[in-house]
């Protein structure tokens, strides 16, 4: 019988291993030295550069990595999963073929198109990823379609999912607000820069000092880190909520209205 139970057990592991890592890297951004802060100064221009890098180690990216790819893994294959039993509560049989299509543009011919059988040139029967289902998934699945909803979230589940297969999805650097600079006898004149180079973040500032008979110096304070990223810099933990809540609410409830009973509708 067609039912959403394993689907809805694949986004319960996603939205419990997120709550997980989301506590880890709140956890490291609460520690003491969570930033080693290298300074390059020129006091005569008064010139000032910090290179923040966050103090983890090495050990700890390539975990916080692997977690991530399970919960891509989890949030993308459930999907999947779902496109299974639509098409086996439909009275079909899927097979290999069967998954979710996610589009950025609507398909030529339209996204019914994502439903047809047709023969090929070998004379072998071939069937778009939707082949099988009802009517009504079929538009469930076509509203939350990226084309439709000017939203990212599937697009950005989808690339990293495929990132994921081929090599380790390790973040670059942490997200924490811009850092504060704390002056002494100084003004700031002109705050450069302050930009990711790598998994480093750069302050560049240059500073005069507001008592020309005192020395002028400055600091930076970090802020807590609350989030990882890629080379992007788009916030990991922070895009992968949006992909659990866009499921949950724009896919998982409106097609498990489709089933009877309990075996579809409603949160876990």
């Amino acid at each position: 019988m067609a039912n959403l139970y394993g689907v809805w057990a694949k986004w319960e592991r996603a939205v419990e291993q997120l709550k997980a890592l989301d506590g880890e890297i709140l956890a490291f951004g609460k520690e003491p030295h969570a930033w080693t802060i290298v300074s390059h100064v020129n006091r005569e221009r008064g010139h000032y550069v910090f290179r923040l890098d966050p103090a983890w180690k090495p050990r700890t990216i390539m975990r916080w990595g692997a977690i991530i790819g399970e919960i891509v893994h989890d949030f993308r294959s459930g999907l999947d999963q779902l496109v299974w039993q639509l098409v086996r509560l439909n009275g079909g049989s899927p097979d290999n073929g069967s998954f979710f299509p996610i589009c950025a543009k609507e398909p030529e011919g339209g996204f019914v198109q994502t439903r047809r059988q047709w023969t090929d040139k070998r004379n072998r029967v071939r069937h778009g990823p939707l082949f099988g289902i009802s009517d009504d998934a079929l538009a469930c699945i076509e509203a939350c379609q990226p084309y439709k909803t000017n939203e990212l979230v599937l697009l950005r589940l989808h690339d990293l999912w495929n990132t994921d297969k081929h090599r380790h999805l390790a973040p670059m650097h942490m997200i924490a607000e811009r850092p504060n600079l704390r002056l002494t006898n100084a003004v700031v004149v002109d705050r450069v820069l302050d930009r990711f180079d790598g998994n480093t973040y750069v302050v560049e500032v240059t500073i005069i000092a507001s008592d020309p008979g005192l020395d002028a110096h400055v600091d930076v304070d970090p802020h807590t880190p609350t989030d990882v990223a890629f080379s992007e810099g788009v916030p990991v933990i922070e895009g992968l909520q949006a992909v659990g809540k866009s499921i949950i609410h724009r896919i998982l409830i409106p097609v498990g209205e489709l089933f009877p009973d309990e075996l579809g509708v409603g949160l876990p």
